[in-house]
């Protein structure tokens, strides 16, 4: 190779290298961030913090835990508001969609708080309330009866009449063997 090909080779590697150069320090196209970000023009609104408080987390901050996406953190907001709030962490099994196994990966990551603002930290008067007598305000006071599903438990009763058993409340809506097991020992029909 001749002295003036080397210039010319020299040149040009130059010149390619200053064009890269201005390509990556112009270029606009979206820099990934982090999971739900599209640039660094557009940061989070807040940082998650955890462990997070399941009564006042968002659904953003829900799914900045591992195994929780949109549908999951949406259902757990949505058994929140419904409920009137958790009381303890387990409520999560009560969750549509949260089982077992995701119940487990995630526990470490959210805990319960303002549980004494809940009207269910309450204790239960004589130890049993009466599902064919108690107000709203008394069967909220149980675990796992928010406001919604104490509605429906006096609203199944004003239609069907008094319960004739205790297992007689797995046909109110919202009520599952899990709320049932939990209220076994709480409730009566008398």
């Amino acid at each position: 190779m001749t002295r003036k090909e080397r210039l010319i080779l020299s040149v040009l590697l130059v010149v390619i290298i200053i064009g890269i150069g201005f390509a990556l320090y112009y270029d606009k196209r979206p820099i990934p961030v982090s999971k739900g970000y599209e640039s660094t023009s557009n940061p989070p609104e807040s940082i998650v913090s955890f462990p997070l408080d399941l009564n006042t987390a968002s659904t953003r901050d829900l799914e900045a835990v591992k195994g929780i996406g949109p549908v999951k953190a949406q259902a757990i907001v949505a058994y929140r508001e419904q409920q009137g709030g958790f009381r303890r962490v387990e409520d999560l099994l009560d969750v549509n969609g949260i089982g077992p196994v995701t119940y487990e990966s995630m526990k470490e990551w959210v805990f319960v708080g303002n549980s004494d603002l809940f009207p269910s930290s309450i204790p239960v008067p004589n130890g049993k309330v009466n599902l064919n007598r108690a107000s709203a305000d008394e069967l909220i006071r149980l675990p796992g009866i928010g406001p919604v599903k104490a509605q429906s438990i006096i609203d199944y009763r004003n239609q069907h009449g008094l319960f004739g058993s205790i297992d007689q409340i797995l046909e109110v809506k919202g009520i599952g063997p899990a709320t049932l097991d939990s209220l076994r020992n709480l409730v009566s029909i008398d």
